[in-house]
């Protein structure tokens, strides 16, 4: 009788456990194909359409810093190989490198917005909120202006989170990442 009961509480444990690693996995996969997508896509088309010169050259000789920068945590770590490939492989002059890739780095938290985000998006799917567009506008809006106050450490993302999901009124005892 015993084994018949922790059967019946078993059972939709697992399921819900193989629910939520494919959605995990899920989220995985798209923020992954969001960031290849950005590099290798959207930036350059807007190379192409700026500097109106062949974009493949670019990523040729810009891939050991997408390689870099594409799974630390801080976009501080990917300065140097930025520094060097712009100086060395571009012929960009030292003075206006060391401005525009420091500035550039600290202002360009394009892979903490859409980590922000999905992490967002995740969290309220997981707890079964209801997004709608306005919704899901709040998210991009709020994580974008996070994103840029964010510092270069790891998981300083966390803390806007948590005011993306506030903002979305997900209760504070809703929300998982606030026990680990």
């Amino acid at each position: 009788m015993a084994t018949a009961r922790a059967g019946d509480i078993g059972v939709p444990f697992i399921k819900e456990l193989e629910n939520t690693f494919r959605s995990l996995g899920l989220f995985v996969g798209t923020y992954t194909i969001g960031i290849l997508v950005h590099h290798f896509v959207f930036v350059p088309a807007v190379w192409l359409i700026v500097m109106r010169t062949n974009p493949l050259r670019l990523l040729l000789t810009s891939f050991r810093p997408i390689i870099t920068l594409f799974a630390p945590p801080s976009s501080a770590i990917g300065i140097p190989e930025v520094l060097n490939t712009c100086e060395n492989k571009h012929g960009v002059d030292p003075r206006v490198s060391r401005f525009t890739v420091l500035f550039g780095a600290t202002m360009s938290r394009m892979g903490s917005c859409y980590f922000i985000c999905m992490s967002s998006l995740f969290i309220a799917n997981l707890e079964g909120f209801e997004l709608n567009a306005v919704r899901i506008i709040l998210i991009v809006i709020v994580s974008s202006l996070g994103a840029l106050a964010l510092p270069a450490v790891p998981s300083a993302s966390i803390v806007t989170i948590i005011i993306v999901l506030s903002s979305l009124d997900i209760p504070a005892r809703k929300r998982q990442i606030e026990d680990n």
